[in-house]
C-alpha cells in the first residue's frame, strides 16, 4: 500500500496537469483506498473467525479427558493464547489502516498545495493581462482625444474659409418707387455754350476720376439704392457669417434658443459638449432657432455651438 501511495505522490509532483484533473484523480485515489480498507476489514474479520475457531479446537483438544480439581488448566491456557493472538492481530491491522490514512492525508495535502500554486499562477497571469488591456485602452482613449482636438481645429479652419467665400452674383432687384417731383429751383446763371456731346467729350478726356461728391445728392441716392437691394430678396447664393454661442447646462433643459436660424436647413452647425464633438441627428437637431439635444446636459456643463446664419 505504501508503495502505491509513493508512486501516486511522484506522479502528482511531476505532472503539470490542471487543478480539475487532480480533483478527479484525488477522488479516484480515495475510492481505491476505501476499497482496499474494505478488503482488509474483511480479511481481519475472516482471520478473527478462524482464530476463534482454532482457539476453540485447541481448547477442545487440550482439555479432553484433562480435569484437575474441577478446573481445566489447558482450556484456560488456550484461551489466553487465543486472546493474545487476536490482540496482536488487531494492533497490526490498526497500524496498517493508520499508515494508509496518514499517507492518503499527506498526498491530499500535497495535491491541495499544488492546486493552490496553479490557481495563484493563473490569477497572476490573468491580472497581468487585465493590466495590459487597461494600459492599451487608456492609450487608445488618449489617441482618440487628441484626434478629436485635431478634428475640431480642422472644422474651425473650414468655417473660417467658408466665411471668406462669396456666392455667385444674385439677380437684379426690383426697381425702386419713383419719388415725388421736387420744388422748382431758382433760375440759374447762363450755362456753358458747349453742346451735350462736347461736354461728354471733355469729361471723358479727364485724367482723374470724377468724385461722387462733385455730383450733388449722388452719395445719398446710392446709399438708398444699396439699402433697398439688401432688404429685397433679390440677392441670393451668399453664405451667412459664422456665429458662436455658448450655453450652460442645468441638469434639466435639453433645448436651447439660437440667436439666428441655421443655414443648410439647420445642418450648418458644429456642436461640442464639454469639448466633445457632437454628431447631427445622433446628438442634436435644429428646428428654426431651437437647438434640441438627445441627452440632458449635466448641471454646470458647457455646450458650445458654431453655425452659419441662414
Amino acid at each position: 500500500m505504501s508503495t502505491s501511495l509513493s508512486t501516486i505522490k511522484q506522479a502528482i509532483l511531476k505532472n503539470n496537469q490542471p487543478a480539475l484533473y487532480w480533483e478527479d484523480e484525488l477522488k479516484r485515489i480515495i475510492s481505491e483506498f476505501r476499497a482496499e480498507i474494505a478488503i482488509i476489514k474483511r480479511e481481519v474479520d475472516d482471520t478473527l473467525k478462524n482464530l476463534q475457531k482454532d482457539a476453540k479446537n485447541a481448547i477442545k483438544d487440550a482439555t479432553e479427558d484433562v480435569v484437575f480439581g474441577g478446573v481445566e488448566p489447558a482450556k484456560i491456557v488456550a484461551q489466553k493464547v487465543a486472546e493474545n493472538e487476536i490482540k496482536l492481530f488487531k494492533i497490526t491491522t490498526n497500524q496498517q489502516v493508520k499508515d494508509i490514512l496518514d499517507n492518503l492525508k499527506k498526498s491530499k495535502d500535497e495535491l491541495t498545495e499544488k492546486m493552490e500554486i496553479q490557481a495563484r499562477n493563473k490569477y497572476n497571469d490573468l491580472k497581468a493581462q487585465i493590466d495590459k488591456l487597461i494600459e492599451k485602452t487608456n492609450s487608445e482613449i488618449e489617441q482618440l482625444s487628441a484626434r478629436g482636438l485635431d478634428d475640431r481645429a480642422e472644422i474651425q479652419t473650414i468655417i473660417e474659409n467658408v466665411a471668406k467665400m462669396r456666392g455667385p452674383q444674385g439677380e437684379r432687384g426690383e426697381a425702386g418707387v419713383s419719388g415725388k417731383d421736387g420744388i422748382s429751383g431758382k433760375d440759374g446763371k447762363d450755362g456753358s455754350p458747349d453742346q451735350p456731346k462736347q461736354i461728354a467729350s471733355k469729361l471723358n478726356s479727364l485724367n482723374e476720376v470724377l468724385e461722387i461728391s462733385v455730383i450733388k445728392g449722388l452719395k445719398g441716392q446710392l446709399s438708398i439704392i444699396l439699402r433697398s437691394i439688401r432688404d429685397k430678396a433679390g440677392g441670393g447664393g451668399g453664405i451667412g457669417m459664422p456665429v458662436h454661442q455658448t450655453f450652460t447646462g442645468n441638469g434639466v433643459l435639453t433645448s436651447f434658443t439660437l440667436t439666428y436660424g441655421v443655414a443648410a436647413n439647420g445642418k450648418a452647425l458644429w456642436a461640442y459638449y464639454n469639448g466633445q464633438f457632437l454628431v447631427n441627428s445622433t446628438h442634436w437637431s435644429v428646428s428654426g432657432t431651437t437647438l434640441s439635444l438627445t441627452f440632458t446636459p449635466a448641471n454646470g456643463s458647457s455646450v458650445d455651438v458654431t453655425y452659419l446664419r441662414g
